[in-house]
């Protein structure tokens, strides 16, 4: 049975800043204030995360600017089941918001070569406003990659989440 890791953002992901239909998803909508910000998340996309994440050749792991504050603060307000779920930080000599390098594209990359899964699933709304992540997934050897960057406004729709699956079946 093939290793799949999935690495997730927050913001734009699971976030979604509007309510839409096209999203897909048909549980509620939920808002609430977390840390000062206010998160808007749907029910069923967090229960398919937590199914997901249940299955025995996947692993989650947070990849995201609210680093630890996922695990401590976001993940039982939302009802997701990541207090287990490794966090990737800013690699050393990286800065959280710099434009001119992208932390997470570094944190996943090392990540990555550490673990050798036999595929990665990358869920980022700002994926594919990196071209350096872009040529990085396009180019890499060392596993198969599904990048998933979703529309900001909406976060992670149905249609990806189905893609996610099927690629991990593949």
């Amino acid at each position: 049975m093939s290793k799949t890791i999935v690495y997730i953002d927050v913001d734009g992901v699971i976030n979604s800043f509007q309510q839409s239909r096209k999203t897909g998803w048909d549980g509620e909508w939920k808002l609430d204030i977390i840390n000062g910000y206010h998160i808007h998340w749907y029910t069923d996309l967090v229960e398919s995360l937590n199914k997901l994440s249940k299955q025995e050749n996947v692993e989650f792991k947070w990849l995201t600017t609210w680093q630890e504050d996922a695990v401590t603060k976001l993940s039982e307000p939302l009802g997701i089941e990541g207090l287990e779920w490794e966090v990737l930080y800013v690699p050393e000599g990286e800065e959280l918001f710099d434009r001119r390098s992208w932390w997470k594209l570094h944190a996943l990359k090392a990540d990555v070569i550490k673990h050798r899964p036999d595929k990665v699933v990358w869920i980022d709304d700002d994926f594919k406003y990196a071209n350096d992540a872009l040529n990085w997934a396009e180019d890499q050897t060392i596993t198969n990659i599904l990048p998933i960057s979703p529309f900001t406004d909406w976060g992670m729709t149905k249609e990806d989440f189905n893609d996610i699956i099927e690629f991990i079946n593949s």
